[in-house]
């Protein structure tokens, strides 16, 4: 049994301590998702003196809050979550956005389902046949939009992302309540600091997708089977155990990557002491029966909304392998098309198992590393998860969204950056401490399950946004790693004192404060560089065009912007290529009627660029209402326009409405209005 524990420990140790350290070293480097200031510079002086910078002021946190009394603890703890839930508030308020592709397709569903209460089989080219794993979640939100219907909220915006919100913060209750329960109320409250910190909790609210459901059902399972690991009593050990089974079978529905708590449990229960006959089937029967019945009824309710046989659509697990060994590892719009043409789930595998062995002797062994490598990368390196401006669709015209989400947002993707590295450097130190001092406790429990994530997705295909799901455990393994810098667990005991309880914390502190603002002031109020304010950003493609546009029609889209613009792009294009003498006027209206802005586009302009209308800059005065007007001229059914726009049963931009020659049609057109801009991001009067 000892001899079993050590090799865990210890391969595990090493496991993780590799993979997160080649993941910590490229994420001192670069900020993946930087478009302006910060995109394609070297970043590493800057990085790493914020995340230093960053550590000692939380160690140093840490260091202050060790003499607080229990009852101060707990106040201080309230006082941080409510400030988490007031700023979680306040930034669905300002920064309204939704976030695109699947996320809004299962959004699109639950909408529709109110009308009949089941899911539409021929949706979006049968995306709910070739994705069943995405039911569970559909029925979730489709339960979230007619509770709310029911208390008279009519809109999609606060009961879809309060659904994220509740999410995220059960997940951060559990990883706190765990936390406190296995070592102190001093580590919860340093688990509660890092969770107000962390951008992720919020920037990633509007993602009410797989990886954002799933949080508080791995954090329940992590926490209730502790509970029952810890538990005295045959009957608490039963209702742990039941608990424990319920959340865990419920996960593995929204999210496959729940059962790998699951390994992590039985590995613990081979290496922990102290297990027997019947604590082991005290523990392990009511789970099983539990989970089992809990994945029997989930199933049925699934049977009972899908009520549709999709065996010969639905795309096998082999599918997503073979696409994360090919080209870097993540989606590819080829490798879907492969898949759908062959008919029959067990064809499909045949298939898909065929064509990944096939890639991978293409790639060799040399091959396979090097893209294992660089999956990793794309999976963990990214502070923010992925979160790019391309995704968002904003429904207003904010300054905040600018600079948060934006174009301008470089200066927040450097934030989610440096304390990302600052979370990495903790949870390898706590791990390299709990490797030299032989630690098997709830700390290994997690390090676990992250390896087991790490691992799953080198064989899966690879997206930056699947590491959200290890939020609330990258924050309870980065608060142990804070406890041995305290503890000197790494010999850092002369070091420590030195840097957080002596002068030299202010002196370290002070340089680092002023090498960043050296190292930030140039790029951020002194260099130029362009960049595009986006007043409207409507570009999320869903349904049926707008279809065979001809000569003597008229289509008006209004809008809603309250910041200048000077460019807007309509999406479209001329069926057949363009015509030589046709083309399309553009004009745009304020509220009155008044002609602010004219051109004629040419069938080649359109043909190349879209309908691409710059124009002298309009400057509206507060939130203004304009129409865009465009009537084709030359233009005949044979090479009549299409114009692309959002035709779904839900409303995403519902300040806009289109018209086809006078009649009111569904959804809006695809479009842009944006102001091109040159100058520095922030002025030194901070306008």
């Amino acid at each position: 049994m000892e001899r079993m524990r050590k090799t865990v420990l210890y391969l595990t140790s090493f496991l993780l301590l590799g993979c997160l350290g080649w993941v910590f070293f490229h994420a001192l480097c670069t900020i993946p998702q930087a478009k302006n200031i910060l995109k394609n510079r070297t970043v590493f002086p800057l990085i790493l003196a914020g995340s230093i910078f960053l550590l000692l002021l939380f160690v140093k946190l840490a260091d202050w809050c060790r003499s607080w009394k229990k009852h101060t603890l707990m106040k201080a703890t309230a006082i941080v979550f409510l400030l988490i839930l007031v700023l979680q508030f306040l930034y669905l308020y300002y920064v309204r956005y939704w976030v695109g592709y699947d996320n809004l397709l299962v959004l699109d569903e639950a909408w529709y389902m109110q009308t009949d209460g089941h899911i539409s089989p021929d949706f979006y080219d049968s995306y709910f046949q070739r994705y069943p794993h995405n039911h569970p979640v559909t029925i979730l939100l489709y339960w979230v939009l007619k509770a709310a219907g029911k208390l008279g909220v009519s809109g999609l915006y606060w009961p879809s992302h309060l659904l994220g919100l509740v999410s995220i913060d059960l997940a951060l209750l559990f990883m706190w309540k765990l936390a406190c329960e296995t070592e102190d109320i001093h580590r919860g409250f340093l688990v509660a600091v890092l969770s107000l910190f962390d951008p992720i909790i919020y920037i990633w609210i509007p993602w009410h997708y797989t990886t954002v459901c799933l949080l508080p059902f791995l954090s329940a399972g992590i926490y209730f089977g502790w509970k029952t690991w810890k538990a005295v009593n045959l009957r608490s050990q039963i209702i742990y155990a039941a608990c424990t089974g319920i959340f865990t079978a419920v996960g593995m529905r929204i999210r496959i990557t729940e059962g790998i708590l699951l390994i992590a449990f039985l590995i613990m229960a081979v290496c922990v002491k102290g297990w027997n006959r019947c604590k082991l089937a005290a523990c392990l029967i009511p789970f099983l029966v539990i989970c089992g019945l809990t994945w029997a009824g989930t199933g049925m309710l699934r049977n009972h909304y899908a009520d549709f046989d999709s065996s010969d659509k639905a795309f096998p697990p082999a599918h997503f392998v073979m696409m994360g060994v090919g080209g870097d590892g993540t989606y590819k719009k080829k490798d879907v098309e492969f898949t759908a043409r062959i008919p029959g789930e067990e064809a499909k595998t045949k298939a898909d198992l065929q064509e990944a062995g096939k890639r991978i002797r293409n790639l060799g062994v040399k091959g396979t590393i090097s893209l294992a490598g660089e999956k990793m990368l794309t999976v963990w390196q990214d502070g923010s998860c992925g979160f790019q401006s391309e995704w968002l669709y904003p429904l207003k015209d904010s300054r905040a969204f600018q600079y948060i989400c934006g174009e301008k947002n470089d200066l927040f993707l450097y934030w989610a950056q440096i304390f990302y590295v600052m979370l990495l450097f903790l949870t390898l130190a706590g791990t390299a401490a709990s490797m030299i001092s032989g630690r098997m406790g709830t700390g290994m429990l997690l390090r676990l399950v992250l390896l087991g994530n790490i691992l799953f997705y080198l064989m899966w295909e690879a997206q930056n946004r699947y590491s959200i799901g290890m939020v609330g455990i990258l924050l309870f393994l980065a608060a142990d790693g804070c406890r041995l810098l305290q503890n000197g667990e790494l010999e850092t005991e002369h070091i420590v004192p030195v840097l957080i309880r002596k002068r030299g914390w202010g002196a370290v502190t002070a340089i680092l404060a002023v090498m960043l603002a050296i190292l930030l002031y140039r790029p951020l109020f002194v260099e130029e560089t362009e960049w595009r304010e986006f007043s409207v950003r409507n570009i999320y493609r869903v349904g049926q065009n707008l279809q065979d546009i001809v000569s003597g029609d008229r289509v008006t889209q209004t809008f809603v912007a309250s910041s200048a613009f000077d460019h807007i792009l309509v999406q479209g294009y001329l069926k057949n290529g363009a015509v030589p003498d046709g083309g399309c006027q553009m004009l745009i209206q304020d509220e009155e009627g008044k002609k602010l802005a004219e051109a004629f586009l040419s069938a080649q302009q359109i043909a190349e660029t879209q309908l691409d209308f710059t124009f002298d800059s309009i400057v509206p005065d507060g939130e203004t209402v304009y129409t865009i007007v465009i009537e084709p001229k030359g233009i005949r059914e044979n090479h009549a326009l299409q114009l692309y726009r959002f035709n779904s049963s839900m409303d995403l931009y519902p300040a806009g409405k289109l018209s086809c020659n006078g009649r009111e049609e569904n959804g809006n057109l695809i479009f842009s209005v944006y102001e091109e801009r040159t100058g520095t991001i922030f002025r030194r009067i901070f306008l």
